[in-house]
């Protein structure tokens, strides 16, 4: 019984070279996957703490403008408290040209200065206010960035895994591909006694 090889040996180890080129390739690509992935990592990871930084001083900005806010509170509270105690007028004694006292009631002067503490320490309030508003904003877009640059670290890991991993069982593929052919190659050898390479 006669058996013919349609491969010749030229077109095997063509294919064997250009599958370990594959492989070279495969492994030269996850080196550099990998190599620059840690590069993202590790700019995200300083990003990260930029942002973490950033965050805590804004709890104490927070925590800071809501203390001011309280005392302004206090002071408004106090002042308008004040005012609304003193009289808005005082009386006044005087002795008029013919030698007759007399009281005549005239604009109290400490009740004016009371009202207008009282609107300066509301001023303050609607200052200390403003401030805690914009500070919370702060705080708020400060770890809503946070938030997305921790899911662009994890889904960096994720691709980085996934992509190191396909790049496994590309290689593995393409190396099982060789070794493959390779035990191919030395059973026909044996089986036909002839050498195939």
């Amino acid at each position: 019984m006669s058996r013919t090889a349609n491969a010749s040996q030229s077109v095997i180890e063509t294919f064997l070279k250009r599958n370990q080129s594959c492989c070279s390739l495969i492994s030269g690509f996850k080196s550099n996957f990998i190599s620059a992935a840690g590069e993202l990592r590790s700019e995200c990871e300083s990003k990260l703490n930029a942002y973490r930084a950033m965050a805590a001083k804004a709890e104490a900005l927070v925590s800071k403008a809501q203390s001011k806010l309280t005392n302004a509170n206090a002071q408004s509270a106090a002042s308008a408290a004040k005012a609304s105690s003193t009289p808005k007028t005082v009386k006044e004694t005087y002795t008029d040209s013919n030698g007759n006292t007399a009281t005549r009631e005239k604009p109290n002067p400490a009740y004016a200065a009371a009202q207008a503490a009282a609107k300066n320490a509301q001023a303050q309030v609607r200052s200390a206010n403003n401030i805690v508003v914009n500070a919370k904003k702060l705080k708020e877009q400060l770890y809503s960035q946070l938030s997305a640059l921790e899911n662009i670290k994890r889904s960096l890991e994720n691709l980085s895994h996934d992509i190191s991993s396909s790049a496994d069982r590309a290689y593995s593929s393409a190396d099982g591909a060789n070794n493959s052919l390779e035990r191919a190659i030395r059973a026909l050898s044996d089986y036909m006694q002839y050498n195939i390479r």
